[in-house]
């Protein structure tokens, strides 16, 4: 299977939303619980994900323009299998200073178990080291979500710190344990 990243922009979307849509729906269930955006009272319809999307891409370059007075930005890329969309990767609070970020990631189910994140991970490793410049990625990773932190440990990553009882992100009011895991690049 051939995986590339392809960034997201208001260009890069409109082309996939339909696949996007495709997979978020089938996977929305199992992605909700980590992905605040992916419950259906924030995108019920193609409509309003669509709406979602161009907004969080506007937020997402707001960010990227205010990181020249040092501030964190983001970065989100699609996950192409063969061409078609399969999942996403990205990076939240890039920081130059700390020369960090966070990544996080989901892959179709369809597509579980053949490698395709750990794919998409060696690339986003790569274009951080050698095209953004950071020394090291963290995930935040809730305590009871063991799939994913099987996949950090097996891609390199250390379990740092555990953070009890808060958000599992600014936007997701679920509540849970929060483990840290760092790894440098």
């Amino acid at each position: 299977m051939n995986v590339t990243l392809q960034k997201m922009s208001l260009f890069s979307v409109v082309p996939k939303l339909g696949e996007f849509f495709s997979v978020l729906d089938t996977n929305r269930s199992r992605l909700e619980p980590w992905f605040w955006w992916a419950s259906p009272n924030i995108t019920p319809n193609k409509f309003m994900f669509t709406l979602f999307v161009l907004a969080y891409l506007c937020d997402t370059n707001h960010k990227r323009f205010h990181s020249i007075f040092g501030t964190e930005y983001d970065e989100q890329y699609f996950v192409n299998i063969d061409g078609k969309f399969g999942g996403m990767i990205g990076l939240d609070n890039i920081n130059q200073l700390n020369k960090n970020a966070e990544v996080w990631y989901f892959v179709d189910a369809e597509h579980e178990g053949k490698g395709i994140a750990s794919q998409s991970m060696r690339i986003m490793q790569d274009y951080c080291l050698n095209d953004v410049g950071l020394k090291s990625l963290y995930a935040k990773i809730a305590q009871d979500n063991t799939r994913s932190a099987n996949f950090a440990k097996r891609n390199g990553f250390d379990a740092k710190k555990i953070e009890y009882n808060v958000r599992t992100s600014k936007r997701n009011p679920k509540i849970t344990n929060i483990v840290t895991w760092e790894k440098t690049l």
